[in-house]
């Protein structure tokens, strides 16, 4: 699953801190929400030490430099190794972390931030001012950086003393445009001293500030140990000798290992074990709904009729899929609003309905020649596979010939910017506010072909100064009424967050973008 932000500029809107209400208590630590009954990290007697084993979901791990990565899996790892400036809570607010909250300029085109004095990076260099600096001038410069788009907002930044900064934007700047750029990994500060020194290989070994480093990677497994040199500011917070995160992609393996005691946290618990987890005396499950869909995204170069984009849309049932693929605990989708959002209503919330009767008209007044030949490609995941042949076979009805094309994650987007295939599973973990989630912009990360539609830019760029729900709805309404008409995307389905937790660890922090956040998690004596 691919995690990232909008890169252009988002307004925060009434309804961010309103999208996701979770049934779990904030903690903290980190403004994540832990499980539920694991006790406050203050009142928990800590059995010291330990090895705490996470199974991800996803098909390899990734880079682990916070400025290229662009996988779930690299989220959760990166975030038990790197403390950020600002971490969101499980209800979309911002919370401090290494950075007190920001201090506006009336006409708000600057923000000054103070960072915590005292702290250093893993390599034993201060985290200072300049160094914070230097950190998002990289995210903002490097090639092949994931995080570029998400500081567009940011003009210049200004060192005005050791510990403080002065951020200046390219116009006025919301709380919700601020959170968007300074939250997650473009706001981990990084050693400068080792990201210029290392060069590429600053990914094998990124220093940042943290409790933990980095003690090896292979493409399925990255173990973590406790820093011997100590240099993290709030050592009596961290509990593990090592975190180790193993990445399965087979939902029923990692349950397996749960139930075995192989695995302590599993990411992703698939619905198909949900109840046979929930009577579990050792095990915590977690659910909740998330904000993200999962999508295909269709090339509008090989599939350019909006007529045959129409009807493939119309030929896949997405009740059926999300019964057989997720028994039912996740919702068929027809938009990138959450229908949790106070922004969803009827309009906005309508699907291209499933009519395979429809999609074959449809096809027959494009005046394609049948069947129409479609290359789907997707990561090898059981999910993504099960999902790819109902797909398949669905589309077979109508009159598509769907060849399958299963790969990873990070060759899906490789092959999906550069038009080597005709469609694209995708899925996004989703922002508290829904405009971030619409990815159809140009520049937008997951606008891969990409698409453009000079309608859908100018109401997205008017919902972004649009910050009354009243007023902003009606456009959220005329954007989804251009998307099935142009049918650039179908959304399959909402996503649940649902994991799997022995009793026994307390203080992992899990996020509503589905990351765990590890670092201060340990086992309860």
């Amino acid at each position: 699953m691919t995690h990232t932000r909008s890169p252009r500029r988002a307004v925060r809107s009434a309804t961010a801190g309103a999208v996701l209400a979770a049934a779990v208590a904030l903690t903290s630590c980190s403004g994540a929400a832990p499980q539920p009954g694991t006790s406050p990290a203050g009142r928990t007697a800590w059995a010291e030490g330990g090895t705490l084993t996470i199974a991800l979901n996803g098909t390899s791990t990734g880079s682990l430099d916070p400025t290229l990565a662009n996988t779930l899996v690299s989220v959760s790892v990166i975030a038990a190794l790197c403390d950020p400036l600002y971490d969101e809570s499980v209800d979309g607010k911002l919370v401090p972390q290494l950075a007190e909250r920001p201090q506006f300029s009336s006409d708000r085109t600057t923000a000054t931030v103070k960072i915590r004095s005292g702290v250093t990076f893993t390599d034993g260099t201060a985290m200072d001012a300049d160094a914070v600096k230097q950190t998002f001038e990289r995210n903002k410069t490097l090639k092949g950086s994931q995080r570029a788009g998400d500081l567009e907002i940011i003009k210049d930044i200004q060192v005005v003393d050791p510990t403080t900064l002065k951020f200046v934007f390219d116009g006025p700047t919301s709380d919700g445009a601020f959170q968007d750029a300074f939250v997650s990994r473009a706001a981990y500060p990084l050693s400068p001293k080792a990201f210029t020194s290392m060069g590429a290989e600053f990914a094998t070994h990124p220093v940042c500030v943290g409790g933990f480093v980095l003690d090896s990677q292979t493409t399925d497994t990255v173990t973590l140990k406790r820093d011997p040199a100590k240099t993290y500011y709030d050592q009596k917070s961290l509990h593990l000798d090592s975190i180790v995160f193993k990445v399965v992609a087979d939902p029923s393996v990692r349950y397996a290992n749960l139930q075995s005691g192989q695995f302590d946290v599993i990411q992703d618990l698939s619905p198909k074990d949900l109840s046979t987890a929930k009577s579990d005396s050792s095990i915590d499950v977690t659910q909740y709904p998330g904000r993200g869909y999962v999508n295909i995204l269709l090339n509008p170069k090989t599939m350019a009729q909006p007529l045959v984009r129409k009807a493939f849309a119309e030929s896949i049932d997405r009740k059926a899929i999300s019964k057989a693929v997720w028994e039912g605990v996740y919702t068929p989708a027809c938009t990138f609003i959450q229908p949790q959002s106070p922004m969803a209503d009827p309009k906005n919330q309508a699907c291209i309905p499933y009519d395979p009767a429809q999609a074959k008209k449809d096809l027959a007044a494009a005046g394609v020649t049948t069947p129409v030949k479609v290359v789907l490609e997707y990561s090898s995941t059981p999910e993504r596979s099960q999902l790819a042949t109902l797909v398949q076979a669905m589309a077979k009805q109508t009159g598509f010939e769907v060849s399958l094309k299963p790969t990873d994650t990070a060759s899906v987007l490789a092959d999906t910017r550069a038009g080597r295939n005709d469609a694209g599973i995708n899925s996004y973990t989703g922002g508290a506010d829904p405009i971030s989630n619409l990815m159809l912009t140009p520049g937008a990360f997951l606008n891969s072909y990409p698409w453009n539609d000079d309608r859908v830019n100018a109401l997205y760029d008017k919902i972004l100064v649009t910050p009354d729900p009243a007023q902003a709805k009606p456009l959220y309404d005329q954007i989804q009424e251009i998307l099935n008409t142009e049918v650039p995307v179908v959304y399959i389905a909402h996503n649940a967050l649902i994991h799997g937790i022995k009793k026994a660890v307390k203080g992992l922090n899990l996020t509503a973008s589905d990351g765990f956040s590890a670092m201060h998690a340990g086992f309860a004596k």
